[in-house]
């Protein structure tokens, strides 16, 4: 497997921040977003990186006039990269599959 990164450049994805946050517009107001969150380990009292991440995957959209988020659908919370990224395959196969007009 392709970093994280890389992958996620493969099926269209900008890297916002490298390993943490990908989008992807598939209209004038709408974006696809992943984010991930390092997983913490507590050990002592104290909070150590563990060097992986959890990623969260869903739909947003914004108003035009003024850029506030207008709505959120989230499709996946705290899982795996390949989860997510395979769920996000899912769903542009099926954005192309009904033949929805993705920029």
């Amino acid at each position: 497997m392709k970093s994280v990164n890389s992958e996620m450049e493969s099926i269209g994805f900008l890297v916002g921040i490298p390993y943490t946050l990908f989008v992807r517009e598939i209209g004038r107001k709408t974006m696809l977003v992943v984010e991930g969150e390092p997983v913490h380990a507590v050990r002592g009292g104290f909070h150590k990186t563990s060097g992986s991440y959890l990623y969260t995957f869903y739909k947003a959209r914004y108003e035009r006039k003024d850029g506030r988020m207008a709505g959120l659908k989230v499709y996946m919370k705290n899982r795996s990269f390949v989860e997510v990224f395979y769920r996000v395959k899912k769903y542009l196969e099926f954005l192309e599959h009904e033949k929805v007009k993705v920029r």
